[in-house]
């Protein structure tokens, strides 16, 4: 048996940019917590604002229930280990989101994983006063490739994923579906 609650969320444009839709979201996720026959939170065809809302308030719910889940479930909520169906369904029932969701939230964790790696190693190069490379930045240009390669491995695999989920994607001009991916 399914419950479906559906909520309409429409934001006029003098009140964007003010964090209601965050508030209202927060306001949903909290009360699909408290319902237990709730399973999970979908979202038919949103927007791609909606989308990057939905996904920053799926990575702040998991940072605010991750604790609980290890304590309940007496194993650590490591999505960034998450890659079986399985896996993620078990995750996303917990969570109350799609698996599809728990992926990407999985990549944003893994951005941050690799963000945290290099904090502070990666970003411009020091130069002399006559415009020259110091040598001793030679730690920092191993440290910045590494960091680069990693990004660029990471921003492939985030690609493969979204031209998988749309396809439409792939016959746009190249600057087009640039546009697009950012």
């Amino acid at each position: 048996k399914f419950l479906y609650l559906k909520f309409h969320h429409i934001e006029l444009p003098i009140l964007q940019k003010q964090r209601l839709g965050n508030e209202i979201m927060q306001i949903i996720y909290k009360l699909v917590e408290s319902r237990s026959k709730v399973s999970e939170i979908t979202v038919e065809d949103p927007a791609p604002m909606f989308k990057k809302l939905r996904d920053s308030m799926d990575y702040q719910w998991y940072n605010e229930h991750k604790a609980a889940y290890e304590q309940e479930m007496n194993k650590p909520l490591d999505v960034l280990d998450c890659s079986s169906k399985e896996e993620q369904e078990e995750v996303g029932k917990y969570l109350k989101i799609t698996p599809a969701q728990v992926n990407i939230l999985r990549e944003a964790l893994v951005y941050d994983a690799i963000e945290k790696k290099y904090e502070g190693q990666h970003g411009e190069a020091q130069m002399t006063e006559g415009g020259e490379e110091k040598e001793e930045n030679a730690e920092f240009t191993s440290t910045n490739e590494a960091y680069l390669a990693e990004m660029r491995k990471f921003r492939l695999t985030v690609k493969r994923r979204v031209l998988s989920e749309d396809p439409e994607l792939l016959e746009m001009p190249k600057t087009e579906m640039q546009k697009e991916l950012e």
